[in-house]
């Protein structure tokens, strides 16, 4: 093989002593020309309601929007308010009078394209502004939310189920910010409220043989 001179290959046939071949080495043709690079894409646009307040002579109120990217002016006269896109770029505002005495109460305002507002002054024919309009910033992120307030206190039934010997039964809790304890013996079974904080409770039986089936729960303060 000889690759850039011939595309073929040879060998000398089986039962052969030689083998003769011609080719022609020959101007190899240029390489294929790249893609022709993508358009531009349009770039990115923003809406606005374009706004022009009521005047004293409407008829002598006229504008013209002309913005880079946009295919045509925008024209409007007062009042007007309309919504409209524009790509991202610089814009030109032609504002008119016929009259000569300048608007009298029109304003033009495009939210969300400019901050600024424009008229044209008082004895005045025209008035030319210019603006851009550009990416606006992303709207900031909501607060965190406030981390959950912890409660004074918390509400509980205190409950002591029955016992064999229920004279014999007695207990008291005692919390502390509590302004007393509380006490109580079997069978109970009554809501109290206690402030968050550490709490002891005592136990007691008279004859001494232990607690005979009451059993002390307060669910919500203890599992």
């Amino acid at each position: 093989t000889a690759p850039g001179w011939t595309d073929q290959s040879f060998a000398v046939p089986s039962s052969r002593y030689e083998h003769t071949a011609s080719f022609l080495v020959q101007r190899q043709p240029p390489p294929p020309l790249p893609p022709p690079p993508s358009p531009p894409l349009m770039p990115y646009a923003h809406y606005s309601h374009i706004s022009v307040t009521a005047d004293t002579y409407p008829s002598e109120v006229s504008w013209e929007l002309v913005c880079e990217n946009l295919a045509r002016p925008i024209r409007g006269g007062a009042s007007y308010n309309t919504r409209h896109v524009a790509p991202l770029g610089s814009c030109t505002l032609d504002l008119m009078d016929s009259y000569g005495d300048g608007w009298q109460g029109a304003t033009w305002t495009a939210p969300g394209w400019t901050d600024q507002s424009f008229a044209v002054p008082s004895s005045r024919y025209e008035h030319t502004a210019s603006f851009l309009v550009q990416r606006q910033p992303p709207p900031p992120l909501p607060p965190p939310p406030s981390p959950p307030l912890m409660p004074y206190a918390h509400y509980s039934h205190i409950s002591v189920t029955a016992d064999t010997y229920p004279s014999e039964v007695s207990w008291e809790l005692v919390c502390e910010n509590l302004a007393r304890p509380i006490r109580g013996g079997a069978s109970y079974n009554t809501r109290h409220v206690a402030p968050l904080g550490s709490c002891t409770l005592d136990l007691m039986d008279s004859y001494g043989d232990g607690w005979q089936g009451a059993t002390w729960t307060a669910p919500g303060w203890t599992d």
